[in-house]
Order: C-alpha cells, then structure tokens, then sequence
C-alpha cells in the first residue's frame, strides 16, 4: 500500500526536505513582498496623502521592488542548480541505457549466430 502524500499547505503529513522548504519560504516572501507592493502603489496613488508621506510610500516602493528583485534572482540560482541536477542523473541514466543497449545488440547478434548454425546443421541432416 502506497504511503499518502499530503500537500504541504494542508498538512504536514510527510516531512519536506530543506529544499521543499525553501522553495514555500521564497514562495510566501514573493507573495508577501507582491502584496505590500499592491497596497504601497494602491495607497500611494489615493491623493490623499501629502508630499512627504509620497515621497515616503515611495521609498518604501522602491525597497519593496529591489527586495523583490533579489528573491526572484535567489529564486532563479536555485532553480538553475536543481535544473543542473537533474541534468546530471539524465546523463547518468543515458550512460546505463547505452551499455544496456549494447550487451543487448551483442546478446541478439549472438542468437542470431547460433539460428544460423542450427539451420545450417538441420540442413546437412537431411
């Protein structure tokens, strides 16, 4: 019987790997981050603030983006190193294809040697 994997939002059922954590914490930052921009541009746009408090929405913007801006880049490296991985058993599993396909080819090509010895053996009996 398959063990249940349960979604990681739903509840813990399984332990995540340090990975799997990773990615929900950059996760819940990005969304967070993406929210607070929303209310900072939201807010800041109302005109019912005066020069000072825009100018100070502003910078909190600005701080917001570049916070953004650094998740989304840490968000790529991983994503490029399990990408790198992943690639790396690939190449692994095309190495064992291969030398399994081969022994294979050598297992027919030897079969077929010995059909034709058989044939040719029934051949000379008759």
């Amino acid at each position: 019987m398959k063990k249940k994997s349960y979604d990681l939002i739903d509840g813990d059922e399984k332990s995540p790997s340090s990975g799997e954590k990773l990615k929900k914490e950059s996760a819940v930052k990005l969304a967070e981050i993406r929210r607070a921009l929303e209310l900072a541009d939201e807010v800041r746009f109302s005109g019912s603030h005066n020069a000072a408090e825009r100018a100070e929405l502003e910078r909190a913007s600005v701080a917001l983006r570049e916070s953004e801006r650094e998740l989304i880049e840490e968000i790529g490296s991983e994503v490029a190193a399990a990408i790198k991985e992943s690639s790396l058993t690939l190449e692994e599993m095309a190495k064992r294809i291969r030398a399994r396909s081969t022994r294979l080819s050598k297992t027919a090509k030897g079969v077929d040697k010995v059909t034709k010895a058989i044939l040719q053996l029934c051949q000379s009996l008759r």
